[in-house]
């Protein structure tokens, strides 16, 4: 009866939090259509790093990468590199259960408001990085944490490279 309890209490918190982030999507007026079609793409390739499924987590890692990279060069050009880098050390804390689908879909939400604004000032990268840390502060160590934020500004970093190229 326990092991029951337990199950449902499990699957009411993960179905919860998936509901949560798609709010989280659907309520942002200042999202465009596309974009909120793209983000929800994300967030359906950050849970299927959490489930097991015919898929092999190389093709779920490909499976997020694209759908990032569509959703972050809509405005901007970071490299593919870098976002590929994103994509893997996100899939991991994903799938390693330190970091939720929510916060990492909320993480791509902020990421993507901020390169389409394309104001990559010192003040308003520091800015991001505010307004990001209560998402990746979590279960996530000062490595992890390191990791993450640098991933996070290298993909900052190349769009704004390519920005001054044009």
């Amino acid at each position: 009866m326990a092991l029951l309890k337990w199950t449902l209490v499990a699957a009411i918190l993960f179905l919860g939090q998936a509901a949560l982030a798609a709010d989280d999507i659907e309520d942002d007026d200042t999202l465009s259509a596309d974009q909120k079609k793209q983000l929800k793409q994300v967030q359906e390739d950050f849970a299927a790093l959490t489930k097991k499924s015919d898929k092999s987590d190389k093709e779920k890692q490909e499976a997020l990468k694209d759908s990032l990279r569509n959703v972050l060069v809509q405005k901007s050009q970071p490299s593919d590199m870098s976002v590929d880098k994103l994509a893997g050390t996100m899939a991991g804390f994903v799938g390693g259960g330190d970091l939720s689908v929510r916060d990492s879909t909320l993480i791509t939400k902020k990421l993507t408001k901020f390169l389409e604004q394309g104001n990559f000032s010192l003040d308003s990268t520091r800015g991001l990085v505010k307004d990001m840390e209560g998402l990746i502060q979590g279960n996530l160590g000062p490595d992890g944490r390191n990791q993450l934020y640098n991933n996070i500004l290298t993909v900052v970093s190349t769009a704004d490279g390519n920005a001054r190229k044009k």
